[in-house]
Parts: C-alpha cells; structure tokens; sequence
C-alpha cells in the first residue's frame, strides 16, 4: 500500500467509525441482547416464544414485499443510470431531475421547523402558552436559534 492509499484510507475512516456505530454497534447488540433473558442469563426463550406464534405467513409475507421492493428499484435504478451515463440532448435536465428528490427531505424538514417555530401562532409557541411560558421569538437571537436548529 502506497502513501496515496493510505491517504485515502485516513479520510474514509470517518465514515466507517460513523457505519460502525450507528449501523452495526446496533444492529449486533440487538441479536446479542435477544438471547438475554429477564435475569440476564443466555436463553433461547425468546426465539421459543416468537416461534410459538404462527407468524409464519407474515414473515414469508415480508420477504416477498422486501424482495421484490428490492429488485424493482434495483432494476429502474440501473435503468436511469445506464440511460443518464449516454450522451444525449437534455442530460443535465434529466440528471438535475433525478437528484430532486433527494432534496425533498430537506425541503420538508425546514417547512416543518418554520411552522413548528412561528413567532405568532406557531406549535412551539402555542405548546408553550398552554403551559403558562411566555411565547419565545425563537428567531430573534442568533443562540435560540442555533439551539432550534440542534
């Protein structure tokens, strides 16, 4: 391994720690603690009791809807991609048009925040009088509104 891969080893290491911590710490410590029983012993007790019920055609149920879920995006997926990696006329329209929805999380979220965090009316402001608070300006300093936003 040269010097340039080790370079971009170090800047992914972020994002694995990230992965590892948010993603799998869980995920592992789950499958850990459901062989835990009340009293903190390892038991199978857990897995008797989800066995017991017939929850079988659900779980079939499941597979098949997480599956096909699956391979239907998959394949539109590699679809646009195979047809946005040509040169064609309008390829930056189409492009910009596939990224869109990315964004509309985002967009959600800030309509959401200023409803929740208007001065006059807002949700924040009207939770707040109910409990007999003074209503806050939550945009009139910039340290409220940081403490908003985190």
């Amino acid at each position: 391994m040269n010097r340039e891969d080790l370079r971009y080893l170090f800047f992914t290491i972020p994002a694995i720690v990230y992965i590892g911590v948010f993603a799998f710490y869980p995920a592992f410590d789950a499958v850990f603690l459901s062989f835990i029983g009340s009293d903190g012993q390892f038991t199978l007790n857990n897995y008797k009791e989800l066995f017991y019920f017939n929850i079988y055609g659900t779980i079939i149920d499941t597979i098949i809807v997480t599956i096909g879920a699956l391979l239907i995006q998959l394949l539109l997926g590699l679809g646009v991609a195979s047809i946005l990696a040509r040169e064609f006329r309008g390829k930056s329209f189409f492009s910009t048009l596939s990224i869109v929805p990315m964004g509309v999380a985002t967009v959600v979220s800030a309509i959401a925040f200023s409803f929740i965090f208007q001065t006059a009316g807002g949700y924040a402001n009207t939770f707040l009088t109910m409990l007999k608070i003074h209503p806050v300006n939550w945009y009139a300093n910039s340290y409220i509104s940081l403490l908003v936003v985190m």
